[in-house]
């Protein structure tokens, strides 16, 4: 990027994604820079729009940069075969935890 181009927002991310999403654009051949607000930073916090990080790019990339975004926006990029939205562990630990404080005097 040079000194007198001007910058563009194509999106906010939480800073991972932000990291992620930059990675993607330099791959291909876009320069990106994150712009972020001190409380992120210092604190961490991402609730309402606080904390959130812009991804820049040059004015004249801007429509392209949102193609490749958009290309690879629809791709399930989770594992096969997994049980993300249903997780079968999930209520067996909580009765044994149940269990556990029982007998143990905690609950």
């Amino acid at each position: 990027m040079s000194a007198g181009e001007q910058l563009v927002t194509i999106c906010t991310a939480r800073q991972i994604e932000a990291q992620i999403i930059k990675g993607r654009l330099e791959s291909e051949g876009i320069p990106a820079l994150l712009s972020y607000e001190s409380a992120s930073l210092v604190y961490g916090i991402t609730t309402n729009g606080l904390g959130k990080v812009r991804i820049m790019v040059p004015e004249h990339l801007a429509k392209e940069a949102k193609e490749i975004l958009a290309d690879r926006a629809d791709i399930d990029t989770r594992l096969p075969g997994r049980a993300y939205d249903n997780p079968t562990w999930f209520a067996p630990f909580c009765l044994m935890l149940l269990v556990v404080g029982v007998l143990v005097g905690a609950i």
